[in-house]
This record gives structure tokens, sequence and C-alpha cells, in this order.
């Protein structure tokens, strides 16, 4: 046999050896890959963690959300007020004994949320009181 016979073995054994080659590459590459990419959410995640603990530590930020959440609760307490002082002005009255307990009841109500009460309210209150009166 002479060499011209054994070039096609070996070229067949090299294709052999860089496939095996190129797998392990392959695989060590994509092992990088997933290591920074693990690094890189954990990363984001540590500072995703720490803005959120900066935020929620700050006494300003805070105040606000607490400032917010009361303005938002004393909003809703107006509005609900506001309803009842309406649904009491707007609605037939048989009596005048009648008209004389929701007007108890409109003045209580005005009392006791006083604080709650801004400049247009009380425009309401006035307004519903007036037609009460009539």
């Amino acid at each position: 046999m002479n060499a011209n016979n054994y070039i096609p073995y070996i070229s067949l054994g090299l294709s052999i050896i860089f496939w095996i080659l190129s797998c392990i590459q392959t695989n060590q590459s994509r092992k990088v890959l997933n290591d920074i990419k693990d690094s890189m959410l954990s990363w984001q995640a540590e500072l995703n963690k720490a803005s959120i603990d900066i935020m929620t530590s700050d006494p300003n930020i805070i105040a606000k959300q607490s400032s917010f959440e009361e303005s938002k609760s004393k909003n809703d307490s107006l509005s609900e007020l506001i309803k009842i002082i309406k649904e009491l002005s707007s609605s037939p009255y048989t009596t005048p004994e009648e008209a004389n307990l929701r007007k108890g009841i409109i003045e209580t109500l005005s009392r006791h949320h006083c604080k709650l009460i801004t400049t247009k309210e009380k425009l309401l209150h006035d307004a519903a009181m007036s037609s009460m009166s009539k």
C-alpha cells in the first residue's frame, strides 16, 4: 500500500478529532455564557434589592407614602360624606319634623368631619342647608 491509500483514513480521523474538540469547545462556551447570564441576573437582583431598600428606608419617601395614604383615606371619607349629605338634602321629605331631623344629621356629620371639609365642601354644605330651610 502506498501513502495515497492512507490519506482518506487520516482525513477521516482528523475530522473526527476536530468534531470532538468543537463539541468540547461548544460545551465550554455554553457554560461560560450561562455563568455570565447567572452573574448578570444576580447582579440585577442585588441592584434592585438595594434600590428598594434605599427607597423604603428613606424617611422622606416613607413620609410621602404615609401622607399620600392619609390624603387618600380622607378623600374617600369625604366623598362618602358628600354622598350622604347630597342624599339627605336632595330627597323629598314629607313632614317638617323629617326636614329638621335631616338638618340635624347633616349638621352632626359636618361637625364631626369639619377638619375634612374644604371650602368647596363647605359651599355644598351651605347650599344643602339652605335648600332644607326652604
